[in-house]
């Protein structure tokens, strides 16, 4: 076995398992709708299981908004269509849970 063929093989699976972080920042609207939901737990004294929740799913974020997408017949009670999947796709992010903890603890302090 030649050596080119295996500088081949290690250059197509160098990055095979990387996970991609996704944008740090959070749009506008997405901005809007955190805060939203986090005037919504705010409002209903739901802090501390929601940080608990997001603090312990964190390694996990694409598959709890996989498992949202599968609730999402649910949660249209909640958040509108669009909202939630605006939510959905949002979670899958990892950076996203400090910008919710971050709104989190923003709607707390107002409180």
């Amino acid at each position: 076995m030649s050596s080119d063929s295996n500088t081949g093989w290690r250059t197509r699976f160098r990055h095979a398992f990387q996970v991609d972080p996704g944008p740090e920042s959070l749009t506008e609207v997405d901005q809007i709708l955190v805060d939203r939901i986090a005037r919504f737990i705010s409002d209903r004294g739901l802090m501390a299981p929601a940080v608990a929740a997001l603090e312990s799913s964190r390694p996990y974020t694409f598959l709890g908004s996989q498992f949202l997408l599968f609730l999402k017949p649910f949660a249209h009670i909640v958040l509108p269509g669009p909202d939630y999947d605006r939510f959905t796709k949002l979670i899958e992010n990892r950076s996203s849970i400090d910008h919710i903890l971050d709104a989190l603890a923003k709607a707390d302090r107002v409180d």
